[in-house]
């Protein structure tokens, strides 16, 4: 059986054909980072790996839902990107950390807004959820404008589920909020007062009633996202993109159907210190 492709991933190293010089610019650093982190006490513990790939025309970040080789890391430093097979997907995140380190001098226009998160974790936590809070609510003041309310309040669907975006749209709107993710820690249980169903059974059939989505940007790695995109043009359905995965892909998604792009650039929210946050918009 032919390995499952992502269109969205394959779009951007297509692009790599408009960029010059790619013979000139060399892998200079990689890391696989083991990230545990709880935001407050009794909250879940997040648990992931993250790939930081830095190349001489930037640095890129991709989480890691398989096991990548570290063997392959002084294997590839020193290496030209031109003589990297962005075709082949094996060691997949990896593949996305570096196409994310060459394009972070590539963005397809200016950004609507961007901004530094400064300070403790905890405080950046509900500073970038009110970010993205902000464009599903210019998304559905807009939709409510032109009579595009599939129900009688919004739907709100969240893929990939971040409870400081329920908190916060709990303040900003009257509406309902769906979630589904693929984390079998989140997966059928309720976590705050949301019941998280497997993205795997229920994205296609929430994305019919939901009037605005937000979507990890860990949905390229896992080659999901193309899927979402095409069910959300079928049934109508914004996205809001917020993305830490591929954040510099990232912000090229409004070509492929993306209503609003929210980037955090690597080290994240997590990490005290600077945050940096790029909107796009369509």
């Amino acid at each position: 059986m032919d390995e499952k492709r992502e269109p969205a991933y394959d779009y951007m190293v297509a692009k790599l054909r408009d960029i010059t010089g790619l013979t000139d610019c060399h892998i200079s650093g990689l890391w696989k980072i083991n990230l545990m982190y709880q935001p407050k006490i009794g909250e879940r513990i997040f648990e992931y790996e993250v790939i930081v790939c830095q190349t001489t025309l930037g640095q890129g970040a991709s989480y890691s839902f398989e096991a990548v080789d570290v063997k392959l890391f002084s294997q590839l430093l020193g290496k030209s990107v031109s003589e990297i097979d962005f075709n082949s997907y094996d060691n997949f995140p990896l593949k996305v950390a570096i196409l994310d380190s060459i394009f972070s001098c590539f963005y397809p226009g200016t950004p609507a807004l961007e901004t530094g998160l400064s300070g403790r974790s905890s405080a950046k936590a509900t500073s970038r959820a009110e970010i993205v809070c902000s464009e599903v609510l210019k998304i559905l003041i807009d939709r409510i404008q032109g009579n595009r309310l599939k129900g009688k309040i919004p739907t709100v669907l969240n893929i990939g589920y971040v409870s400081r975006f329920r908190t916060v749209l709990k303040n900003l709107i009257n509406h309902r909020f769906l979630s589904t993710d693929l984390h079998p820690d989140l997966i059928g249980k309720m976590v705050d007062d949301v019941y998280v169903e497997d993205g795997n059974d229920k994205n296609e059939e929430y994305l019919k009633v939901a009037d605005v989505a937000i979507v990890t940007g860990m949905t390229i790695t896992t080659k999901t996202l193309t899927e979402i995109i095409n069910s959300a043009r079928r049934y109508d359905t914004s996205l809001v993109v917020f993305a830490e995965t591929a954040y510099n892909l990232a912000s090229h998604y409004i070509n492929l159907g993306v209503d609003s792009v929210v980037c955090e650039e690597f080290p994240y929210y997590i990490f005290d210190g600077t945050s940096i946050i790029r909107v796009f918009r369509k």
